[in-house]
């Protein structure tokens, strides 16, 4: 598991050049379709000081503000989701914050601690915090960055990362003059002319905000999306006969490998593209779950373009 990883002081961030702005606006509107469904209003609020690229480790910083998004929209019945950014030398600031149940002050240091639960009946209600904010706090720290949290109980939390980044370009504080996010007339010309992506992909998923997430990028993509869980993915195989499964593979009861040995033993199901999707990243993961009969295998967190990148491997 990552915090393992961390704790083994095995994990290192990987830096790269990406633009803060896309990064932040990409991951809130993974969130916007679970937040329509609790009828809670999502606002996205980004300050003309974030720099046009920055230079971090894009997946840590991805993967903790997906976990504070998530558990924003979990502690959050009604009311509002708010996600605000700026650049204040030398650091990105990504604030979350939400009109949630809140937290007690004698329990915000415990909630960074693994597996802690708030001994609250609507945290109960909600299973607690788990691995995620440990394992966010922790990256956070890989990259020099923390996580600092204000809640009153009754009124709602603010989560706010503060990571120190590299600007691409030393000039570059503001967005630099003449850049724009259009593609050129050929390429947008290419666009059009593509065909929209087409097909059913089964996602075996047990997690209810990556399982939004799923749905909102691949049906904007134009496929057709179910789910299922476990042992379940095996009987929605059998019936619906989809194009491609992307599957997790920690899951309760029965896990990835097993449903992929399983769906690979029948002759009727044996064709059907299986990805692995899986936060697991340790020497032999990958080995694994090929040899339990996945095509293809894809580390968490990922990004959009990775997702339909696979999909268009396997697929097209």
């Amino acid at each position: 598991m990552d915090l393992s990883k961390i704790a083994a002081g095995k994990m290192e961030a990987i830096l790269e050049d990406f633009d803060p702005r896309l990064m932040i606006s990409e991951i809130a509107e993974t969130v916007r379709p679970l937040c329509e469904k609790k009828k809670l209003k999502l606002q996205i609020n980004l300050a003309d000081s974030l720099p046009v690229l920055i230079n971090s480790d894009r997946n840590m910083l991805t993967r903790a503000l997906t976990n504070l998004l998530g558990n924003a929209v979990k502690f959050t019945e009604d009311g509002y989701l708010d996600v605000s950014a700026h650049y204040r030398a030398p650091a990105l600031v990504i604030a979350v914050r939400d009109s949630g149940i809140g937290i007690p002050a004698n329990r915000l240091k415990e909630i960074f601690e693994p597996f802690r639960q708030l001994e609250m009946s609507e945290a109960r209600r909600h299973s607690g915090t788990g691995l995620g904010l440990a394992i966010s706090q922790n990256m956070l720290a890989i990259l020099g960055g923390r996580i600092e949290v204000v809640s009153k109980v009754g009124s709602g939390s603010t989560f706010t990362i503060h990571v120190p980044v590299k600007i691409s370009s030393p000039a570059e504080t503001k967005r630099a003059a003449g850049v724009t996010r259009k593609p050129a007339p050929a390429q947008a010309a290419s666009s059009k002319k593509r065909r929209r992506p087409s097909g059913h992909i089964l996602v075996v998923e047990d997690d209810e905000n990556t399982r939004y997430a799923m749905q909102f990028i691949l049906e904007n993509e134009g496929y057709r999306v179910s789910f299922a869980e476990g042992e379940e993915a095996i009987l929605s195989a059998q019936h619906e006969r989809p194009n491609m499964i992307l599957m997790d593979i920690m899951m309760p009861k029965m896990d990835g490998y097993q449903v992929a040995r399983t769906l690979k033993a029948q002759k009727q199901l044996a064709h059907i593209p299986v990805v692995a999707l899986t936060a697991r990243a340790m020497k032999g993961d990958r080995e694994k779950a090929l040899a339990a009969g996945c095509d293809d295998y894809l580390t968490k967190p990922f990004e959009k373009k990775d997702i339909l990148g696979m999909i268009a491997k396997w697929l097209e």
